[in-house]
């Protein structure tokens, strides 16, 4: 058994097996004993002569990490299974530096032998026939949920809503939330560099990880901390030039506001809105950056506040409402505390959508109508949730919805 990482469940093990497979190998390289380390679903404490992760299966992961203070995190693109990353700890600023040089990079990779023995695998499903059954399930389980949580996310959706740097953090990050000034990046996703978007495995300048991060950049006071979430204004929701009857039924419809931006700011396409909700759950869920919550919460208010794109977008709303269905399936059950109290903006916004594909007057596809019933039965089952019932939107709406987000009513 490794000194590598401990958890408070489970001691990851050297299994020969995983370590052969041909996945990601990720170094991290001085990082304090009893440092909070994570990977995607997964958590440990380092131990004193952890040294990284072995068996890192392709595709788009999250890395965080704590000290006891405050949480730090990027997402990492995985490419290839041969891919070696290294990271260094900084003492001074308690963050991790990504290897940039390429013959230190070979270097390692030679060398690497040296490092399995105080590395952790990734939690997949071993190959080990001596491997516990039921720590097969919690293994598999693991990497069965995140990929559950973060099916959307692409990298070039990474490129363009996190920080320049590629890290988010409890402390620093911000947002359109924040009361800060907004910097002169974009929040198109036309305004990505093409080069974030080309990734190449064995050129670490051009991955998705903080690959720009050094002493001097994390030290700078004009490091851009920002997250660049698509703006919601969901008080606005109504076509300029309006008139009364228009700003009161789009006021309540918020249908126009989700036509406009998957439009304009989502390039036409609705999945790059469903990645931006995922990627602002993970960051709250496990980066513990209350800015994604704000997100998330605004992208739930607008979807299931949005009646005609219903008939027009099906696949977008069966696909919406089932990663909601996802997220509030893994996240733990008090995690949510204040949203998940009956009365809360969760509380009336599903009971909108149920209302909406209940009512005779809308056209809801049956698709549509199947998905929001599951989700009422769900929220049934494990919230003791009633939204079976329509919900009074006039009255429920000034009494749970923020100031901000209050609609305009016009008579």
């Amino acid at each position: 058994m490794l000194s590598s990482c401990t958890s408070a469940n489970d001691n990851p093990q050297s299994d020969p097996s995983v370590h052969a497979q041909p996945h990601c190998m990720l170094l991290f390289l001085g990082v304090p004993e009893g440092t909070e380390l994570g990977i995607d679903y997964n958590v440990w404490e380092t131990g004193p002569r952890f040294k990284g992760l072995s068996g890192v299966p392709c595709g788009m992961h999250f890395i965080y990490y704590s000290t006891g203070t405050f949480r730090s995190g990027f997402f990492l693109n995985i490419i290839t299974d041969d891919q070696i990353h290294v990271w260094h700890w900084c003492p001074k600023t308690e963050t991790l530096v990504l290897e940039l040089d390429l013959e230190q990079l070979q270097r390692f990779k030679h060398n690497i032998h040296e490092f399995l023995p105080h590395m952790g695998p990734y939690p997949v499903t071993s190959s080990n026939k001596s491997t516990d059954h039921l720590q097969q399930e919690r293994q598999s389980g693991s990497l069965r949920k995140w990929l559950r949580l973060s099916s959307y996310i692409s990298q070039q959706l990474v490129a363009r809503t996190l920080p320049d740097n590629g890290y988010v953090s409890a402390m620093t990050s911000t947002s359109y939330f924040s009361d800060i000034p907004l910097t002169t990046s974009s929040t198109n996703l036309e305004s990505v560099d093409a080069n974030k978007h080309d990734t190449h495995a064995s050129d670490p300048s051009s991955s998705t990880s903080p690959t720009k991060m050094t002493d001097q950049s994390l030290d700078s006071s004009e490091s851009d901390h920002r997250i660049h979430f698509v703006p919601i204004t969901l008080k606005h929701s109504f076509p300029p030039g309006s008139t009364g009857t228009q700003v009161t039924k789009y006021s309540l419809d918020k249908s126009y506001l989700l036509e406009t931006l998957i439009k304009n700011n989502y390039l036409n396409d609705h999945t790059l809105l469903l990645g931006e909700f995922q990627l602002a759950f993970v960051i709250f869920l496990l980066g513990q950056v209350y800015d994604g919550f704000d997100q998330w919460k605004a992208l739930v208010q607008l979807v299931c506040l949005s009646c005609e794109s219903i008939a027009t977008r099906p696949d977008f709303f069966v696909k919406f409402i089932d990663l909601l269905r996802i997220q509030l399936e893994e996240c733990p059950q008090d995690f949510f505390y204040d949203a998940l109290a009956s009365g809360s903006f969760l509380h009336v916004a599903i009971k909108a959508i149920v209302s909406t594909c209940r009512d005779p007057d809308v056209v809801v596809p049956p698709t549509v109508s199947r998905c929001v019933s599951e989700l009422s039965d769900f929220m049934k089952t494990r919230f003791n949730w009633d939204v079976s019932e329509h919900a009074d939107q006039d009255g429920e709406y000034d009494a749970t919805m923020d100031d901000e987000y209050e609609p305009v009513m016009v008579e």
